[in-house]
């Protein structure tokens, strides 16, 4: 078993959460298929993350075995920090994810863009290695520089 606990805070404020997350990754634990795990797995992670429990939420993520569940695991938790204003936290998980970035990164980017434009630009470089996440970023560029959407358009037709 993970040995992952929501802390008695927590278990407070929802009575059963603690035991449930406790029972879910038993029963994770016992699956034997890799990729039903896996989901399972990310399920947890999710489910921490959105309580706050970013640690446990990480761990619990840093056991899954295939990429593209890890990957999508890292991405909520991610998502979950920047929704608490932890962008710095939410950038470093993002760092994290190594499979799917030109989705996963754009997507935690949106989030971060729409509470702090500094660090926002922080994921602008990771997201400059996909075309795809580019075209997304430019997007969320012209919705957080609405001024310069006609600029962004211009760069992004010379490109083309």
């Amino acid at each position: 078993m993970l040995g992952l606990r929501l802390d008695a805070r927590r278990d407070r404020q929802s009575p059963g959460r603690g035991w449930e997350i406790e029972a879910a990754q038993e029963t994770a634990d016992a699956i034997e298929n890799a990729q039903h795990k896996s989901d399972a797995l990310r399920a947890i992670a999710k489910a921490l993350a959105e309580a706050g429990e970013f640690d446990a939420a990480k761990e619990t993520a840093g056991v899954i075995e295939g990429a593209y569940w890890k990957a999508d695991a890292l991405r909520e938790i991610a998502k979950a920090q920047a929704e608490a204003d932890l962008l710095v936290e939410s950038i470093s998980t993002s760092e994290m994810i190594l499979a799917s970035r030109e989705e996963h990164i754009p997507e935690i980017a949106s989030i971060i863009a729409q509470k702090n434009r500094s660090i926002f630009k922080k994921l602008l470089i990771p997201c400059a290695h996909y075309l795809t996440a580019s075209y997304r970023i430019c997007r969320i560029l012209v919705l957080t520089y609405p001024g310069k959407a006609y600029e962004i358009a211009r760069i992004v037709r010379e490109i083309n």
